[in-house]
């Protein structure tokens, strides 16, 4: 369905208000006035004030990464041709001069083994190069798709939907064609599952001007955000990996702690790669390098058995790692000024005061070398000559020391990085949207030219709004598919966006700090034993409920108790109303029920009437899904009934 359009007239509680002079409105505080507004994408970036800029903005990113990644496609064939000559290379220098002696013999073996290893060095960063532009190029064409509409292959957050909540099942929080799967651009599970968060609960006043302080500097920034999502492709960081390293850290260290250990590994060494030496010129004989062999062999399984318990604890998480590394640092290496960024890279520096993504890499490189024991010959000799386990051990007891105490940060900033760039390609894709202000006076609500976030500009008919004030019932009736309901969900979407700090679609939204709470789609549960009515019941107990603690609440109602005859649910709907009004609620209600419209006779100044009109022309049924003062007094039940084949 539609949403509804802009009105010549809306009228708030207190009289009728012209949408264009909302904000010069006696009956607004003053103090929104005084409020600064900040600045819209379009504002901020005057060459992109319409969506076709902005897919052009992606189109030019997405022709430069395919040049790029052509580039690095040669690169590496080449690379590849040069490690072929070079083997032929080596060979033929190597049969050449294999009667002049073993030290050219040797010189020439070492000097293309060298260039050899130079250019498998050069092919993999031409490798690593291409992969991050190719995840680059996927980023920009995916946001190409999302300004086209075409999201729907998105992850949808089912798994985040929570079996009952105030808002969630009622505003597309998550599932097909929601907010979830239209907003998040995170990889990581950690920050899914922060996406999920904010949309579910509200922040506060300061985390929200904290959020659009950052998002307007990220807004201008649009290659960085790519480049840190294209990062976050790599590999996607888990819960589990977390979850993990924090058990790790919490553990006392137990073995290889004695100050035994600190020296013996060297000495151990130096004894092992004596005995080889002595062995290969000669100046040990066989038999006793067998019996030292066996005495190494022994001495190196005894560690790595002891070492085992904590590789098993940490293994499998260096790409993640990698990963977490290539993010962070591409944060902390960021020319940042909003408040909320700089505060992020404070929080999760060492205790040595250094750069987090230090402390990141340093465990990544741990990590990558203690699991070259799950290669069975690289076990073998890198603990039997190195004692590597025991080395790997220590290191990571050392690098818990200094950074233990700032890992699950890392983590943490990671996932509210990712928030905030999801956050800011919807304000870069949105030029219809804007920042909403926050009212120091509960309750304020004054959008203009608002519409619902998830319907396209161009079939999208927006609306302007205005409740102030406590104790006000706003009673929403119109014919049937009109857009009663598209307009209850345009009120509340953007309340979800605007509690979260993001972008509204609205011309102008300024609203208190508010939970949402709703009543529109039912739906009975067998397994519960539990009927369409009273799982109606249940869901207004608790608005109910919060209104009498005098919650900031904001309540959305959708033809309350429709499970019950007309008379109880007149009489119902009426006493629910009134109770609202003495709990100094606030509550938009849509209902068929045009008699309610008549309590604002009775409660003037409280209940204030709003309708949405059909019109019929030559038997068929025209909305213009136009927002009007007062009560609907045009029917379309019985047409709508006739066109289906009811005989009235």
């Amino acid at each position: 369905m539609l949403a509804p359009t802009a009105t010549d007239a809306v009228k708030t509680n207190t009289g009728p208000v012209e949408p264009a002079n909302l904000l010069n409105n006696p009956h607004i505080p003053k103090a929104l006035g005084k409020r600064p507004v900040k600045d819209s994408f379009a504002q901020r970036n005057p060459e992109m004030k319409e969506t076709g800029d902005i897919i052009a903005f992606y189109q030019a990113r997405v022709s430069d990464c395919g040049h790029r990644i052509a580039t690095f496609q040669a690169r590496e064939r080449w690379l590849a041709w040069g490690r072929l000559l070079v083997v032929i290379a080596t060979g033929t220098a190597v049969i050449a001069s294999w009667n002049a002696g073993p030290a050219i013999l040797w010189l020439c073996v070492g000097l293309g083994a060298a260039i050899f290893l130079l250019l498998v060095t050069l092919h993999l960063d031409a490798s690593g190069h291409r992969l991050n532009m190719q995840r680059l190029l996927s980023v920009y064409e995916e946001e190409i798709r999302v300004c086209r509409w075409d999201f729907l292959h998105r992850p949808a957050g089912t798994e985040w939907q929570p079996a009952e909540h105030p808002y969630a099942g009622d505003m597309d929080v998550f599932g097909p064609s929601s907010l979830y799967q239209y907003i998040n651009r995170c990889r990581s599970e950690q920050g899914r599952e922060l996406m999920a968060h904010r949309l579910l609960y509200p922040s506060g006043a300061k985390k929200i001007s904290e959020t659009q302080d950052v998002l307007s500097e990220l807004v201008s920034k649009k290659e960085w955000c790519a480049q840190f999502l294209a990062y976050g492709m790599a590999e996607d960081i888990t819960r589990h990996a977390q979850e993990r390293i924090n058990r790790w850290l919490q553990e006392e260290e137990t073995i290889f702690t004695n100050v035994f250990w600190r020296w013996f590994p060297w000495l151990y060494t130096l004894i092992t790669v004596s005995a080889v030496f002595f062995y290969m010129t000669d100046m040990l004989p066989g038999r006793y390098f067998l019996l030292c062999a066996i005495l190494f062999s022994a001495v190196a399984g005894s560690t790595a058995w002891r070492a085992s318990a904590t590789w098993k604890k940490l293994s499998g998480h260096v790409q993640e790692i990698a990963t977490l590394y290539r993010q962070i640092h591409w944060l902390e290496t960021a020319d940042m000024q909003a408040a909320g960024l700089e505060s992020a890279k404070q929080s999760i520096r060492g205790s040595d005061g250094y750069p987090a993504h230090n402390g990141i890499q340093a465990l990544k490189n741990i990590l990558s070398r203690f699991d070259l024991r799950a290669n069975v010959v690289g076990h073998y000799f890198l603990n039997t000559l190195l004692m590597w386990d025991v080395r790997q051990v220590r290191a990571l007891y050392h690098w818990k020391r200094v950074y233990g105490t700032s890992a699950d940060r890392w983590f943490g900033v990671l996932a509210e990085t990712e928030v905030w760039v999801s956050l800011a390609a919807l304000h870069a894709n949105r030029p219809d949207c804007s920042f909403p202000q926050i009212a120091d006076t509960h309750f304020t609500l004054v959008c203009r030219g608002a519409g619902h976030p998830l319907i396209p500009a161009t079939r999208r008919v927006d609306n302007s709004f205005v409740m102030k004030g406590r104790g006000q019932v706003a009673i929403l009736t119109g014919s049937n598919m009109a857009g009663k309901s598209t307009f209850l969900r345009t009120l509340g979407t953007n309340t979800i966006l605007a509690m979260m700090g993001a972008p509204v679609c609205a011309v102008e939204f300024i609203i208190s700090p508010v939970q949402l709470m709703s009543s529109m789609r039912i739906s009975d549960n067998l397994a519960d034993s539990t009927s369409t009515f009273y799982a109606e019941l249940k869901k207004l107990k608790n608005i109910i409920t919060a209104a009498e603690r005098q919650e900031k609440i904001f309540i959305l109602m959708d033809e309350i108790l429709r499970g019950t005859n007309s008379f109880d649910k007149h009489t119902g709907s009426s006493a629910l109303i009134r109770q609202l009004i003495s709990y100094n609620a606030v509550a938009v209600l849509a209902t068929h029920d045009t008699d309610l419209g008549k309590m604002q006779d009775d409660l003037p100044g409280s209940v204030s009437n709003f309708h949405f009109d059909a019109a019929v022309r030559e038997g068929e049924l025209y909305f213009d899904y136009q927002l009007r003062d007062g009560i609907c007094r045009s029917l379309n039940a019985s047409l709508l009934m006739k066109k289906i084949g009811i005989r009235l």
